[in-house]
This record gives structure tokens, sequence and C-alpha cells, in this order.
């Protein structure tokens, strides 16, 4: 039946209808922690998916009040606290993730490339990096962090190296944009444009693809 109530729910955001699908979670009756982990989850998703991050954060908030030290809503609260510029509270939620899962290798991959990205503190945020890198060494998305943290410590010879087998492994437009980058910053002009033209005929709508294209070649 819950599993039911999410599919709706889900089918009724792909029509736009974000209020009508919250609704059909929020009146499910949760009768254990995992059926309301995943209702919370869900509602979380759509209005992520949604683009309406302050809403997805205050959700994954009151469900954490619930379950302090559920992983999954942590990585999700932390994913959106990014993208909503809290920077301090995901990468503390990402630090409670290892605390209790020292091996959870998207929260060290995560918090790496969000430190790495987004703070001072680039050489800390390899090191997680790293860690993630020794147990999945040809997973796309630790990669792709690798080759950004080299690009952020200077070293574009080693960055290439790294994103470009990322790429070849996952023809993701936040890839291609970081590879683009690296390629036009190290001179190589014609085949940044490359990757950006044909990441852009996949995802002509991605923003931080776009971003970076206009960033270089205005």
């Amino acid at each position: 039946y819950v599993e039911a109530q999410i599919r709706i729910a889900i089918l009724l955001a792909r029509q736009g209808n974000i209020d009508a699908a919250r609704e059909r979670l929020q009146t499910v009756n949760a009768t254990t922690l995992d059926t309301e982990l995943r209702l919370y989850l869900a509602e979380g998703e759509i209005l992520t998916q949604a683009g309406r991050y302050i809403e997805a954060y205050e959700v994954y908030s009151v469900a954490l009040r619930e379950m302090p030290d559920n992983t999954e809503l942590l990585y999700a609260r932390a994913m959106t606290a990014e993208k909503l510029e809290r920077l301090e509270r995901a990468i503390a939620d990402f630090r409670r993730i290892i605390e209790l899962d020292p091996n959870n290798v998207e929260a060290l991959n995560a918090l790496g490339y969000t430190m790495v990205d987004k703070t001072p503190y680039i050489e800390e945020g390899m090191g997680y990096i790293l860690q993630a890198y020794r147990m999945k060494p040809h997973d796309a998305a630790i990669l792709d962090s690798m080759g950004w943290g080299y690009y952020r410590l200077g070293d574009h010879k080693k960055a290439l190296q790294y994103l470009q087998r990322a790429y070849s492994k996952m023809k993701d437009p936040e890839i291609a944009a970081h590879l683009g980058e690296v390629l036009w910053v190290s001179g190589d002009h014609t085949r940044a444009q490359q990757v950006w033209t044909d990441a852009l005929q996949e995802t002509p709508e991605d923003k931080i693809l776009i971003n970076v294209i206009e960033r270089f070649t205005r």
C-alpha cells in the first residue's frame, strides 16, 4: 500500500502537481519507522526534483528530529544544504555520517568534493576523496572528484588523467563541465569546446554546463 502511494505521488509530481503529491504522502498512515523514513525520503526527493530545496531541507530536518542518526536522511539533507550554500550544515552532516559509518564511500566522496569545490580546505578534502578512491577506484563520481581536487590544487596534468577516466565511464554533464574547464585552462580550447558541445546535445538545460561555457567562451 505504501509503495503504491509513493508511486502515485511520484506520478503526480511528474505532472507538475507537487502539492498534491505531498498531500498524498502526508495522508499515509505510517505504522513503522521504516515506512515513515520512506515517506520522508520520497517527499524530500519530489521537492528536490522540483527545485524546491528549502522545503526539501525542512522535510529532512523534521525527519531527523525523529531519526537523528539515520544516514540516508543525513546524506539527503547534506546534499540539499550544499545546493542552498549552507556549507557548514552540509559538512557537519557528512561528518556525522562518517562518524556513524566510517566506510560510507558516498559520504566520504561528497564531503571531500564539497570541501575541495567550495572551501579553502582543499588538501583536507582530498584526504576524504582519496579514502573513497581506495575503496572504489573505478567509480566515475569519485574519479571526477579526484580530477577536480587536483585541478583545485593546480595539478592540471593529473586532473586531466582522472577527469578523462571519469568521462569515459559516465557521460555526465558535470563531469563534462569539469573536463572542459581543465582542457580550456590547459590551452586545449578545441577539445574543451568539443566536450562541451557533445554534452550540451545530451543535456541542453544543465545549469553547471551552461555556466562554465559562458564563463570561458563569452
